[in-house]
């Protein structure tokens, strides 16, 4: 008997949908609260861009990268908030968030094929097919061991 799994890639529809802007105490600065949750998915990606990331303490990493400097937070809630210098206008502090998240999801996605992977190999199944369509979804076709 075959199965087949369709893993569809994270799309990010609207900037509004992977963050929120939140009004500060201090009016200077730009904060957006993000929906990554994993501190070290989140310190792989912006290495991956380029960046060189200081942790600061297990719930606090920061960025510094010409004029742009990036403080990320985890929350009460354990998504990680992003704040940005005064120096930063908003749109520039969007871009660069939109970006840190679109390689973020990337990474979760890889994460997560690379543990489905894994979990096929622990039970009774055996890969019979993969294809990656033009969208970037993987279609998995397994067969069931009997």
């Amino acid at each position: 008997m075959s199965v087949t799994m369709v893993l569809i890639p994270v799309a990010i529809a609207a900037a509004g949908t992977l963050f929120v802007k939140v009004e500060p105490l201090e009016s200077d600065l730009i904060i957006f609260k993000t929906k990554m949750k994993n501190a070290l998915i989140l310190q792989k990606a912006v290495i991956n861009l380029g960046y060189q990331p200081h942790i600061l303490n297990r719930i606090q990493m920061e960025i510094q990268h010409e004029d742009m400097h990036i403080n990320f937070q985890k929350n009460e809630d354990n998504t990680i908030q992003a704040t940005f210098n005064e120096n930063m206008s908003q749109k520039q502090a969007e871009a660069y968030i939109a970006e840190i998240y679109d390689e973020y999801t990337t990474l979760v996605q890889q994460q997560t094929y690379e543990k489905l992977l894994e979990n096929i190999k622990n039970r009774n199944l055996n890969l019979e097919s993969e294809e990656v369509t033009k969208d970037n979804s993987i279609v998995l076709t397994l067969t069931v061991q009997e």
